[in-house]
């Protein structure tokens, strides 16, 4: 699959993508980098860009909110700063980055968790249902807005 654009209101551009897109398409439009999964893809960043790596689901496949938090952080701080972001996961896009920007647009757009899933699935074809932890995740980030 490969990126789609989902519309804040903020200055800045978020897309979502998943690994292999990552990977194998050019991120020199980009701001920003942010990768939300167990795999880097530092080699196709240049210099010039930001680059993040948060290992929100590690490799015993226990789950990090502190690193989800620190994730969505960032990218909300980016947009707020007019940044262009890439966020990905290590699938195709429709797990770890889903509930990431669903937890980005549900505080920036002051949306509930559903309404935001629902935003982002309306921009995010095929529709993407991260997994219950994540979910989780994002409702926890929400509620602290």
């Amino acid at each position: 699959m490969s990126m789609s654009k989902i519309p804040v209101d903020e200055e800045g551009e978020l897309f979502i993508s998943g690994l292999t897109t990552a990977v194998e398409q050019s991120t020199s439009e980009f701001d920003r980098v942010v990768s939300v999964h167990t795999r880097s893809v530092e080699h196709n960043v240049s210099d010039e860009q930001a680059y993040s790596w948060y290992d929100i689901e590690t490799h015993s496949h226990t789950y990090s909110y502190r690193s989800f938090e620190r994730a969505a952080d960032e990218v909300c701080s980016a947009l707020e700063a007019g940044e262009r972001i890439l966020l990905h996961d290590g699938g195709e896009g429709m797990d770890e980055a889903v509930s990431v920007a669903l937890a980005v647009v549900g505080r920036l757009k002051r949306f509930s968790r559903v309404e935001a899933m629902q935003y982002v699935h309306y921009y995010r074809i095929p529709d993407s249902y991260p997994s219950v932890s994540f979910l989780r995740f994002a409702d926890r980030y929400l509620r602290k807005a």
